[in-house]
């Protein structure tokens, strides 16, 4: 036993919990930060372990699972659990614990899990659970693993409406698990990935049927120079949004004519706001004037120093249609370091926005006959306040764009 309560006492307790603060903290498996909420709720969202030590509990996930099988009050509370395996626990103990955990907790519907600092072991060739009964149907699995682990750690489940990766380390091709046919049992809606988005998709082409993927987010823009991606994203016949924060200058997503068709693109750029400083400046180039920052006179606007918004172009035309309902542009501004007063830095803004190719942005809108919504987002950390920026942005975006798009179009701070 890794409690110091044995089973039915421990249940008796759990069971027995009030609102009463007291009560909560006093509770030898209640975690200080448990303590502060409603008992009602108290198991409902589950972090494992719990960020403070709770007396008489191990970490691992050994734990967690003595935990559930002694508290039926904890299993059926349950809806979300967040586990972050410790170095007490290796890959194949979380092979075989996590099918007991799922089954111990019919509510559940998001899963977040960590097995970053789990010890590696080696898996089955090939690590599903043969029962399909036993497989579950859940809301959101968030995982954050090696790339190895991948197979194994979805294996439980036989339907994610949404799936996010974050793989750490071992991208390389020897590091890929042999490819095996889809699994026809397992099918996801969504894929989020955060890293190494060619890698995890070939991984995970051998673990679901991705002819079922409607919804696919990028950490980086795909490329033509990438065949193992884009043979992944051949085969997502069913894909309907595509998303990835920033282009790619030097390449296009696809092939023309290659691309899906897309019910939702996002995308993402940076630019440069330059300013450049006036000939003279009182108190520092005039020997007459007074000194100080005061008396500055304000910078004069000086455009675009760096752009992306061609790419930005480039990959709207590939991937715009005109089944295209929504577009979501996000442009990361940066500043020239001149800028030194609120004038000057949304006069620069105002330059840097206006020397863009709205015109241009306004031809594939147009070719969009379904759209209904245009989103510009703004990722700013200069001079002005964040939202003044997408003030500027919003201005310039009213002036420059077609009347039909304009009515469709919201700008906001990211």
């Amino acid at each position: 036993m890794t409690s110091s309560l044995p089973p039915p006492a421990l249940n008796l307790v759990l069971e027995n919990l009030s609102n009463e603060p007291t009560s909560l903290k006093n509770c030898s498996l209640v975690s200080p930060e448990w303590s502060t909420v409603s008992a009602s709720l108290l198991f409902k969202s589950l972090r494992w372990p719990p960020r403070k030590q709770v007396p008489g509990l191990l970490e691992d996930l050994s734990s967690l699972l003595e935990c559930l099988m002694s508290s039926s009050r904890v299993r059926s509370s349950v809806c979300e659990l967040r586990i972050y395996s410790s170095k007490r626990d290796d890959s194949s103990s979380i092979t075989a614990v996590m099918p007991q955990i799922l089954a111990f907790l019919p509510k559940l519907r998001s899963l977040y899990l960590d097995t970053l600092l789990a010890t590696p072991a080696e898996f089955p060739a090939d690590p599903r659970v043969e029962a399909q009964d036993q497989r579950r149907t859940i809301d959101s699995v968030h995982l954050a693993c090696k790339l190895h682990d991948l197979p194994v750690l979805l294996s439980p489940f036989r339907h994610i409406a949404s799936l996010i990766v974050t793989c750490h380390g071992g991208t390389g091709p020897q590091e890929i698990p042999a490819p095996r046919p889809p699994d026809p049992t397992l099918s996801v809606d969504s894929i989020t990935l955060h890293s190494s988005d060619e890698a995890v998709l070939s991984v995970l082409q051998g673990v679901l049927d991705t002819t079922r993927v409607h919804s696919l987010t990028l950490s980086a823009a795909p490329t033509l120079a990438q065949p193992a991606l884009q043979s992944v994203l051949g085969s997502m016949s069913a894909l309907r949004s595509l998303a990835y924060a920033r282009v790619d200058p030097a390449a296009p997503p696809f092939a023309p004519g290659a691309a899906p068709r897309l019910h939702a693109v996002a995308l993402g750029g940076h630019l440069l706001a330059r300013a450049a400083e006036p000939a003279r400046t009182a108190g520092v180039d005039d020997p007459g004037g007074r000194s100080g920052d005061a008396d500055r006179a304000p910078a004069v606007p000086a455009g675009l120093g760096y752009s992306e918004w061609a790419a930005v172009l480039r990959d709207l035309r590939l991937l715009v249609c005109a089944a295209t309902a929504h577009v979501a542009l996000t442009l990361t501004v940066d500043e020239a370091h001149t800028v030194r007063d609120a004038e000057s830095a949304a006069g620069a803004l105002r330059a840097a926005f206006g020397a863009l190719d709205w015109r241009g942005l306004g031809a594939v809108l147009r070719g969009a006959a379904a759209l209904t919504s245009v989103r510009l987002g703004v990722v700013y950390g200069g001079f002005l306040d964040a939202e003044r920026c997408a003030g500027v942005l919003r201005e310039v975006a009213r002036e420059r764009l077609p009347a039909g798009v304009v009515e469709k179009l919201r700008v906001e701070v990211v």
